[in-house]
C-alpha cells in the first residue's frame, strides 16, 4: 500500500505582538459594572488596541465608558436568543474583522486581561481554553472541542474565512441547532429553552471549514470556576463575577 501524503506542519509563534495588531470585542447586556473593570485592566496592558463594545439592546447607554476608555461603540438590537443566534455571532465577528489587525479576541465583560501575551500563533486558527467536558452537567462535548467563550482568540484570516463561508445562517444555527452547534447535553437544554452559547456556535463554525482549534497556555477561561490568584501565570482569565476590584500586575 502506498503511503498517503502528509503536509508538513509545525506550530509557529509571533512573539511580543504589538497593540496595533490586536482587536478586542465584547457584547454587553446590563454589564456596566463588569465592563468598566474589564476595560480598566485591558487598557493597562493594551492601551492602543482597537476595542469594540456592542450593546445587545439592553437600553443602557455605554457611551461614557466608550469615550473614557477609547472604545468603539455599536448600538445593537437584542439578539441573544436562539432565533437570532447566527446574527449575534456574525455581528461580533464583523466588528472584529472591520480593522486591519492580525489577531481578534472575543471576550466577555467579566473577563480579566492581566498582561500582554508572550506569544500568539502564527497560523490560521482559533485558540483559548478547550472544553471537551462541560462544567454545568459534566456533559461530554461531541465532535470538535469548544473554545470557551470568556476568551476566544482568532487569527483575523480565520474570522474572515468563517464569515465568507456562509455557515452562520438560519438553517444551520436555528433550524438545525440540535445537530450542528449544540453538541452536548448542556447545549441541547439551552436550545430547548430558546437560548444558546456563542462560543459553541463559533467553535462549530470554525470546525466546519477546517480551522484548527488550539489550546493556548496563557488563557485560562472557564464557565463558572474563577481562576486561582496566580494571575501572572495567565494573560487572560475568566470569569470574575464577584464584583471585587481587579488590578493588573
Amino acid at each position: 500500500m502506498r503511503s498517503l501524503p502528509i503536509a508538513p506542519f509545525r506550530m509557529t509563534w509571533h512573539r511580543d505582538v504589538p497593540d496595533a495588531a490586536i482587536a478586542w470585542a465584547m457584547h454587553l447586556h446590563q454589564s456596566r459594572g463588569q465592563v468598566e473593570r474589564c476595560l480598566q485592566n485591558l487598557r493597562t496592558s493594551h492601551p492602543y488596541s482597537r476595542v469594540v463594545l456592542i450593546s445587545d439592546g439592553d437600553g443602557d447607554d455605554y457611551g461614557d465608558i466608550a469615550r473614557t476608555l477609547g472604545c468603539d461603540l455599536v448600538e445593537g438590537a437584542h439578539m441573544h436568543a436562539l432565533a437570532t443566534c447566527h446574527l449575534y455571532v456574525i455581528r461580533i465577528l464583523e466588528a472584529l474583522s472591520a480593522g486591519d489587525e492580525t489577531y481578534c479576541f472575543k471576550i466577555d465583560p467579566d473577563t480579566a486581561v492581566w498582561r500582554r501575551f508572550r506569544a500568539l500563533p502564527a497560523f490560521s486558527c482559533l485558540f483559548g481554553t478547550l472544553e471537551t467536558l462541560t462544567e454545568g452537567r459534566l456533559a461530554d462535548v461531541d465532535g470538535p472541542p469548544n473554545v470557551q467563550g470568556g476568551c476566544i482568540g482568532m487569527t483575523a484570516d480565520a474570522v474572515r474565512a468563517i464569515l465568507a463561508a456562509g455557515v452562520l445562517n438560519e438553517k444551520n444555527c436555528v433550524e438545525h441547532w440540535r445537530t450542528t452547534w449544540a453538541r452536548c447535553a448542556d447545549m441541547q437544554r439551552a436550545g430547548e429553552r430558546g437560548q444558546f452559547c456563542d462560543d459553541f456556535v463559533i467553535s462549530w463554525a470554525a470546525d466546519q471549514i477546517g480551522l484548527p482549534l488550539l489550546a493556548h497556555p496563557e488563557i485560562r477561561s472557564r464557565w463558572r470556576r474563577e481562576a486561582p490568584s496566580r494571575r501572572g501565570e495567565w494573560a487572560v482569565t475568566h470569569p470574575h463575577k464577584t464584583g471585587r476590584v481587579l488590578v493588573s500586575n
